[in-house]
C-alpha cells in the first residue's frame, strides 16, 4: 500500500516498458506459438459459427402480417453440445422508416447452455409492404447470426385474416375469398349533418391461415392482425394464462372467436373459462337438424342420428348468449358479446360430418362473421394515433392540436419584472457612476457598462430558464377498456416526450407489452434518425431514444392489465329511460363521469369513493353527433370551449393556461377514445357507455432514465349492461328497440342504421331482423309495427324465431298491392326473447321474383 509514493521513480519506469514493449513487441516468451494461435481460433470460432438460427414470422405458413399492425417472430436458436455457454442478444426490425425517421427494433436477451435449444418470441411492426423481416443474433457488439424470414403483407380494409385451428389442415380453406364482417363508418364523419351510408357488404374478404395454439402469442396486441380466430376440437387446456389473457384481450377490442366442439372433445372448452357462453355436460343424439338448416334456409340430410354435445348456458347478464339455433333444447349455434367482441359456440365440427360437405356451410358462416365489426379503415382495434388523421372524417370535436400541446413558459410575476428592471437601471446608472468617481476612475465606465449588461442577460436567461424552459417534459394519456365479466382491461398509454437539449433517454412500462413511437402528426415511424430500442420483457425498455434540442417525441404503447372497472352499475329499463344507480367502487375520486349511449348523455360529475349517483338516461335511436365536448366535460373556469366555429378554423382564444391545455388534452383524448367504442351508426344494444377520469392504472409507462415534469391524464371507459330487474314494467316505444336486418348473399349485409333500412328492398329467399331487448326481458305485449308497398302478387310471410322450441313460427303475411302500416301482437311473446334479450324476425319471399319494399320494422315493447 502506498509503495509508489516511497519510489517515486517505479511508475515512470514501468510506463515506459509498456510503452516500449507495445512498439516493439511482446518477448518470445509472451508470445503464442502458431500451435497455441491454433488451438484459440477454433474455440473463439466455435461460440459464433455453431449457433444455428432459423426465423417464422407473421401468421400461418406464408406468414401473412396486417400492416400497420403487431405481429410474432418466433426465433429458434440451437447451441449444440462442445460449445461454449453464451449470452447473445437477438433483434428484429420492426419496419420501415421513411428516410430521416425511425424504426423500432425489439430485442430479447437470451442465455445458450450448451446443448441448448430455446424458442425466443419477438415482434415487429410494418407501416409498409414488406416481404422479408430480419433477426439478427449479437454476442457483445458482435453479430453472430443474421436469418430471414418470408412475410405476406395483408392490406387492412381489403383482406382480412381468418385463423384456424384445427387437426384438419385444409380446414375452412373454402372461405378464401368470402366476405367477411360488416363496415361500421367513424363517429366523426356525421358530425355536421347527413347520415353516412351504411353499405350492404363489407368488401373486406377473407384469407385463411392455420395455426396451432402454441403459435399464440402471449400479448393481445400481437393478435390484432387476425379478424376471426375458430378453434376446432382443439384442448385449449394448454394455454398458457398469458395466452388466455390475451386472447381474452383480443376478443374485447373487437376480435372473433369461434368454437367448433366435438362430442367428447370437453377439452376444446377447458382454457376458454369465462369466455364461453356454455358449460357442456354429455353428449345427446339428435335425428334431425331442422333449426341449423332453417337458419340458413339450406336442407341438411343426416342418415344417422348425430351425437350434439349437451351445452347449458352460463348465468349472469354478462354471459347470456344470443341463441341462433336451438334443436330440441340443445343450443348448435350460440353468440355471447365479450367487450365490442363476439365468442361463438359450435356445436359441430366443420370438419366433420353432418357440416362438411353440406351446402350450407359456407352460407352458416357467411352469418356469423357477418357480426365481426369493421371500420373504413379496416378492422376495429387499431391502434390510434394523437395526429387526429387516423381515422376517415377527422376527429370527433373538431379541435386543433393533440394531447401533445407542450404548456407555454410560465412568466415571472410583473412586481419581479419590475424589480429586475429597476434594479438594472440603478446598477448600470446611478450606482455604477457613483462607485467609479469615488475610486477616480470614472473612464473604466466602457468597461463596467458592457460587464453589467452582460451580467444582468445572464440573469435574465437564468430567470426565463427557472420558469420551465429547461424541463425535461412528459405528457402521458391513458385509456383503459375495462371488462367487468373477465376482469380485465386493455390498456393504451400514449408517452410524449420533449426535450428542450440534446439528450439521450429511457423510458419504461411496468409490465409486458409493445410500444411503437409514431411522429408529431400521428403516423407511424418516429422523429429521430437512429432506432428506438425497445427490450421486451416484464418490464418493458425503451432505450436509445435520442432527442435534438426543442424536439419532441410520441410513443404509444399497449398491454392487458388485470383489473376490476372503476364504476359498479345497476341499470334496468323502465318507461322508455334507462334508469338505476352508479357507484364508485375505487379509493380515489372518480371525475367528470359521464354516461353516454347514442345522442343521449347524463353528465353525473365527481364521485367520491363509495359515492352513488341516479341514473336516468334517455333511450336513444340516433348516433352520438355532439359538436362540443361540453356535454361530456364542462367548462372549468377560465377555460374556454377549444371546439373550432367552423371544420378547420380555430377559434383563436390565445388562452394557453396549465387549465386550458389540461382540459384540451382530455378533449383531445376523447377525439382518439371514442371512435373506438362508438360508429356513425345507431345503438345495436342496449348497452351504456361510461366514461371516467380516475386514478393512475396500475402498470405506468414514464421515463425512467430522467426526472421529469410530468402531466398525466387517465380515462377509464367500460360498457354498463342494461337487464331486466323483474320489478319494474319495461316499455318501449316504436322506432327505439335496436333491431339489425341481415341481407344474406355472397356478399351479405348487415344494416344498422333505420334510414338505410327503410331504402333497402326485401330480397329472396329471405331477411332476418336481430332486435335486442334488455336481458332477461319477459315482455308482457310484445307488437310488430310495420309498414310495406310492393308489387301486386307478391307475399312476404312474416316469421319469428321461438326459443322455447327453436322453431320459426308464422306471425303475418304481407301482400303486394297493399299498403300498411300495421300492428300484429305476438301471442305468448315471451317465448320469442331470448335469454341475452335478442328478438329474431324473419321475413320469407314466396317466389325468387318477388320483393316487398318493408320501409318501417319495428317492435313495440309492453305499450
Amino acid at each position: 500500500m502506498n509503495h509508489h509514493r516511497r519510489h517515486p521513480a517505479v511508475v515512470p519506469v514501468l510506463i515506459t516498458l509498456i510503452v516500449f514493449m507495445a512498439s516493439t513487441g511482446l518477448p518470445a516468451w509472451a508470445t503464442p506459438t502458431a500451435q497455441d494461435r491454433a488451438l484459440l481460433r477454433p474455440s473463439q470460432a466455435q461460440s459464433q459459427a455453431k449457433v444455428q438460427m432459423t426465423v417464422r414470422a407473421g401468421y400461418g405458413d406464408t406468414g401473412a402480417y396486417v400492416i400497420g399492425r403487431w405481429f410474432p417472430v418466433r426465433v429458434t436458436l440451437t447451441n449444440p453440445a462442445g460449445g461454449p455457454a453464451i449470452r447473445v442478444r437477438i433483434e428484429a426490425s420492426s419496419g420501415y422508416a421513411p428516410p430521416g425517421k425511425t424504426e423500432s427494433v425489439y430485442i430479447r436477451e437470451v442465455d445458450l447452455p450448451a446443448p441448448s435449444r430455446k424458442e425466443v418470441l419477438l415482434y415487429a411492426y410494418m407501416n409498409e409492404f414488406a416481404r422479408t423481416v430480419e433477426v439478427r443474433a449479437i454476442q457483445g457488439s458482435t453479430v453472430i447470426g443474421t436469418a430471414r424470414a418470408t412475410i405476406d403483407p395483408v392490406e387492412s380494409g381489403t383482406d382480412a385474416i381468418v385463423a384456424v385451428i384445427s387437426q384438419d389442415v385444409s380446414a375452412l380453406n373454402a372461405l378464401n375469398g368470402e366476405s367477411i364482417g360488416h363496415i361500421e363508418p367513424p363517429l366523426a364523419s356525421n358530425r355536421y349533418g347527413g347520415a353516412s351510408p351504411a353499405p350492404t357488404a363489407s368488401g373486406v374478404k377473407a384469407r385463411v391461415v392455420h395455426l396451432t395454439l402454441d403459435d399464440l402469442p402471449p400479448l393481445s396486441p400481437a393478435l390484432d392482425g387476425i379478424a376471426v380466430m375458430v378453434i376446432d376440437g382443439e384442448d385449449t387446456g394448454r394455454l398458457q394464462e398469458a395466452q388466455r389473457q390475451a386472447l381474452a384481450g383480443w376478443i374485447a377490442e373487437g376480435g372473433m372467436l369461434v368454437v367448433a366442439v366435438r362430442p367428447g372433445d370437453a377439452g376444446t372448452l377447458a382454457g376458454l373459462s369465462g369466455l364461453v357462453p356454455v358449460t357442456l355436460s354429455g353428449t345427446r343424439d339428435l335425428p334431425v337438424l331442422d333449426s341449423l338448416s332453417e337458419l340458413v334456409m339450406t336442407p341438411i340430410t343426416i342418415t344417422a342420428p348425430v351425437a350434439v354435445p349437451v351445452a347449458t348456458f352460463n348465468t349472469g347478464p354478462a354471459a347470456l348468449p344470443r341463441v341462433l339455433a336451438d334443436q330440441n333444447g340443445v343450443p348448435l349455434v350460440a353468440v355471447m358479446d365479450v367487450g365490442a367482441g363476439k365468442v361463438v359456440y359450435l356445436a359441430l365440427s366443420p370438419t366433420a360430418a353432418p357440416l362438411k360437405g353440406w351446402d350450407g356451410l359456407i352460407p352458416l358462416f357467411r352469418r356469423i362473421l357477418i357480426e365481426r365489426p369493421l371500420s373504413n379503415a379496416g378492422m376495429r382495434g387499431n391502434m390510434p394515433m394523437p395526429g387526429g388523421t387516423f381515422y376517415v372524417g377527422g376527429k370527433v370535436f373538431d379541435t386543433y392540436g393533440t394531447i401533445f400541446s407542450l404548456p407555454g413558459l410560465q412568466l415571472p410575476e410583473p412586481m419581479l419584472i419590475g424589480l429586475f428592471l429597476g434594479l438594472y437601471v440603478l446598477v448600470i446608472g446611478p450606482i455604477n457612476f457613483i462607485v467609479l468617481r469615488r475610486i477616480r476612475r470614472v473612464e473604466l465606465a466602457w468597461v463596467t457598462v458592457p460587464a453589467l449588461t452582460l451580467l444582468f442577460s445572464v440573469a435574465a436567461y437564468l430567470l426565463a430558464y427557472q420558469a420551465k424552459g429547461g424541463d425535461l417534459v412528459s405528457i402521458r394519456a391513458s385509456v383503459m377498456h375495462t371488462l367487468p365479466a373477465i376482469g380485465q382491461a386493455n390498456a393504451t398509454h400514449y408517452l410524449g416526450i420533449f426535450s428542450p437539449v440534446r439528450g439521450n433517454y429511457t423510458a419504461q412500462l411496468d409490465a409486458e407489452g409493445l410500444i411503437y413511437p409514431f411522429n408529431d402528426y400521428g403516423y407511424g415511424a418516429g422523429n429521430q434518425s437512429s432506432p428506438v430500442q425497445v427490450w421486451g420483457g416484464n418490464p418493458t425498455v425503451l432505450r436509445e431514444v435520442r432527442l435534438n434540442t426543442w424536439t419532441l417525441q410520441g410513443f404509444v404503447s399497449s398491454h392487458t392489465i388485470n383489473t376490476q372497472p372503476p364504476l359498479e352499475a345497476e341499470l334496468h329499463l323502465g318507461d322508455n329511460v334507462i334508469e338505476g344507480t352508479i357507484r364508485n367502487r375505487t379509493g380515489t375520486t372518480l371525475h367528470d363521469v359521464a354516461l353516454v349511449r347514442g345522442n343521449a348523455v347524463q353528465y353525473a360529475g365527481d364521485l367520491a369513493p363509495g359515492q352513488t349517483a341516479r341514473v336516468r338516461l334517455d333511450v336513444s335511436a340516433s348516433t352520438f353527433t355532439y359538436s362540443s365536448p361540453r356535454v361530456l366535460l364542462p367548462l372549468p373556469p377560465g377555460v374556454q370551449d377549444p371546439v373550432s366555429t367552423a371544420p378547420g378554423i380555430s377559434t383563436g382564444t390565445g388562452n394557453n393556461s396549465e387549465a386550458q391545455l389540461a382540459y384540451n388534452r382530455r378533449v383531445e383524448l376523447l377525439n382518439l377514445v371514442l371512435p373506438e367504442l362508438m360508429s356513425d351508426l345507431p345503438p345495436d344494444d342496449m348497452d351504456v357507455l361510461a366514461l371516467a377520469w380516475g386514478p393512475e392504472p396500475p402498470d405506468r409507462f414514464y421515463v425512467s432514465s430522467h426526472r421529469t415534469s410530468e402531466q398525466a391524464v387517465n380515462l377509464w371507459t367500460g360498457h354498463l349492461p342494461v337487464v331486466a330487474d323483474g320489478q319494474t314494467v319495461p316499455r318501449l316505444k316504436a322506432g327505439l328497440v335496436p333491431c339489425t336486418v341481415y341481407v344474406p348473399d355472397s356478399a351479405p349485409g348487415w344494416i344498422t342504421d333505420r334510414a338505410s333500412q327503410a331504402s333497402n328492398p326485401v330480397v329472396a329467399p329471405y331477411v332476418d331482423v336481430l332486435c335486442r331487448l334488455p336481458a332477461g326481458t319477459r315482455p308482457q305485449t310484445l307488437k310488430l309495427n310495420y309498414r310495406w308497398s310492393g308489387q301486386t302478387g307478391s307475399t312476404i310471410t312474416v316469421r319469428a324465431y321461438n326459443t322455447r322450441t327453436g322453431r320459426w313460427d308464422i306471425i303475418d303475411s304481407l301482400h303486394g298491392g297493399s299498403t300498411g302500416p300495421a300492428t300484429v301482437a305476438l301471442s305468448a311473446p315471451a317465448d320469442y326473447v331470448g335469454p341475452a334479450g335478442d328478438v329474431t324476425l324473419r321475413l320469407l319471399a314466396g317466389a325468387s321474383n318477388q320483393f316487398i319494399d318493408v320501409r318501417v320494422f319495428d317492435l313495440i315493447l309492453n305499450e
